[in-house]
């Protein structure tokens, strides 16, 4: 994620349930950040950090998590 993303804050603009191929089980959840720089991306969070996350994006805290699964840049 350090390649892919500044030091900048993040605030939490979306979140979505990602669901295994194979099983349509919940795999773990995608979080959409944006930074006040405008950019922007999307990283995947384990399931076991899933109430930490919706709880933060809930109160519009920015993102915190201990550790991501993956992350993309959109711009």
């Amino acid at each position: 994620m350090r390649n892919i993303f500044h030091r900048h804050r993040y605030k939490i603009i979306g979140t979505g349930d990602r669901l295994s191929l194979f099983t349509n089980e919940k795999d773990g959840l995608e979080v959409d950040i944006m930074c006040k720089c405008g950019k922007c991306g999307t990283v995947i969070v384990p399931e076991s950090l899933r109430d930490k996350v919706l709880i933060q994006a809930a109160k519009g805290k920015y993102f915190n998590a201990p550790y991501i699964v993956s992350a993309d840049r959109l711009m």
